[in-house]
């Protein structure tokens, strides 16, 4: 039976998550400090102290805990399966294996570099788009309740004329966001939300 504060360390571990930029800061640095010499708890010590996010520094000494403990880094590694995805897991194990995990940790860190920059690109593309989505939806939605109101009200005077099916839908939309406003603006939220 565990304990609840084990229970709360699974939990805490399944749930993290950390920045991309943090894991390249964790791998460029953890290269360097191997390349220079010195030994693996010694390096995981010194980016436990570096790293500003408290939850990856609680992991990185726990993967040092368990490295002290005789594991490999990638079974240390392994455990936390949110913040090292398995293609990391796998290839720091077959750094360890060849001796070259100097060159692995080179190798992830330029791959996330990539990532990161392609990540930023996409998201400042898309930034502008999604600004005059949600201006374009805000607008839309005052026009709707402000203005096209005063001008059906024409419309309303003229009588039982038949309308044309577009003028009568319009009328239709308008009443629902006139009595409705915050369901409309409730689905544009959601729409917006769901875009992001």
């Amino acid at each position: 039976m565990a304990t609840f504060a084990e229970l709360q360390t699974y939990l805490n571990r399944r749930l993290l998550r950390v920045k991309l930029s943090q894991k390249i800061f964790f791998t460029e640095n953890l290269r360097v400090m191997i390349k220079a010499g010195l030994s693996l708890t010694e390096a995981l010590r010194t980016l436990a102290m570096q790293t500003e996010q408290k939850g990856f520094r609680a992991v990185i000494i726990e993967l040092n805990a368990d490295v002290e403990r005789g594991q490999t880094l990638a079974q240390a590694l392994g455990r936390f399966p949110t913040v090292f995805e398995p293609i990391f897991v796998n290839m720091i194990a077959s750094g360890e294996v060849s001796g070259t995990l100097e060159k692995t940790l080179e190798q992830l860190t330029v791959q996330m570099r990539k990532d990161y920059e392609l990540v930023s690109k996409v998201k400042s593309a898309m930034t502008y788009p999604i600004v005059v989505l949600s201006a374009t939806l805000m607008i839309g939605i005052g026009m709707m309740i402000f203005v096209v109101p005063q001008i059906l009200s024409i419309f309303e005077e003229m009588g039982d004329v038949e309308l044309p099916l577009p003028t009568r839908i319009l009328i239709g939309t308008t009443d629902f966001f006139k009595n409705y406003w915050f369901l409309a603006l409730i689905v544009a939220v959601a729409m917006i939300a769901g875009f992001l």
